[in-house]
């Protein structure tokens, strides 16, 4: 952490707030909890909310609670998302640097953050991403009704079949009983919010296939197959690689689904996946990643990248033989 130290202890002032969180999470104040969770402070939290909904954070909080229905897509967006929410680029750098901590300081401050949250906030949080949840399936039914529309002119069809990608073509051809990325949970001790990060990652890449000219057995046949071990809980890279490697060679992974290239869950994964992110982030790791043979500077073997891409950007590129799909995706993000 970039925290200047406390002689006296050897923490820094954050990780001193987090540990006098863990030890007495009722003493800690709303200034404390915005810290703690990387929130603005409160006086800039409520301008913030002022400015865009006519609400401070906490009238907002009460009006999801009592009445949820009522709620603006803004005031959604910002119980879900934050006050001051974040771009992709700020998601992907605020990523990497939770990932460039120790473990040891990524573990204390997730356990600070889960015992520091507010019981009224957290429910707010989840009526709002109801509403969200709603209201994107309305327009996806929409927008499926008008494509539906649109096929059914005439000479549409035919233009539709000459439009298709091809790596589409390719998936067509392989006939593959399912194709699709492993990918591993390593976030552990909260089942309800694992089920809802999978089912929040259902809902993107189905949304994503809905966009996709495919025959229906290519969309039916995506799969991310999850593999599921507390022994994952906190795991490192080289661990995973071990694990995916092992899990390859024992044939576990069927054909379609990537042997190369894998994702993965952790607990900053789960959050950014519940907090209904706008472009939540996940990270697709390269299994046979040296770091003696990359020729990209500041490449670690693994890129972060919108779930909503992995199968409409990252898999065709492995899919069609791009010789180094994550080293090209982490130039393309830039500095």
């Amino acid at each position: 952490m970039s925290d200047n130290l406390d002689s006296s202890n050897g923490l820094s002032p954050l990780q001193g707030l987090y540990h006098k969180a863990i030890a007495s999470p009722h003493t800690i104040t709303r200034a404390e909890r915005n810290q703690i969770q990387s929130r603005p402070t409160p006086s800039e939290e409520d301008a913030l909310c002022l400015s865009a909904t006519s609400y401070t954070f906490h009238a907002l909080v009460q009006k999801a609670i009592t009445e949820p229905s009522t709620l603006t897509d803004t005031e959604a967006r910002i119980l879900s998302d934050g006050a001051n929410q974040p771009s992709s680029a700020d998601i992907n750098k605020t990523y990497a640097g939770f990932m460039a901590m120790p473990k040891e300081e990524r573990d204390l401050m997730d356990e600070a953050r889960r015992v520091s949250a507010d019981s009224q906030e957290t429910e707010a949080k989840l009526k709002a991403w109801d509403v969200i949840d709603k209201r994107d399936t309305e327009k996806r039914a929409a927008a499926r009704q008008q494509r539906e529309a649109a096929r059914a002119a005439p000479g549409q069809e035919r233009d539709r079949v000459e439009q298709k990608k091809a790596w589409v073509k390719t998936l067509e051809h392989k006939c593959w009983a399912e194709w699709g990325f492993v990918c591993f949970r390593s976030s552990y001790g909260d089942d309800e919010a694992w089920t809802r990060a999978k089912d929040r990652m259902a809902t993107i890449t189905t949304a994503a296939l809905a966009t996709v000219s495919a025959a229906d057995v290519v969309k039916q046949t995506w799969k991310i197959q999850y593999v599921e071990d507390e022994a994952l809980k906190g795991i490192e890279a080289e661990g995973l690689r071990e694990r995916f490697k092992s899990l390859v060679e024992a044939g576990g992974v069927s054909e379609g689904i990537r042997t190369d290239y894998f994702i993965s869950a952790d607990d900053t994964v789960v959050r950014y996946l519940q907090r209904r992110e706008n472009t939540p982030i996940v990270p697709v790791w390269e299994a046979g990643f040296n770091p003696n043979e990359s020729h990209v500077v500041g490449y670690p073997g693994a890129v972060a990248v919108p779930c909503s891409l992995l199968l409409a950007t990252v898999y065709p590129m492995m899919l069609m033989g791009e010789p180094t799909p994550l080293q090209t995706l982490h130039l393309m993000a830039g500095p």
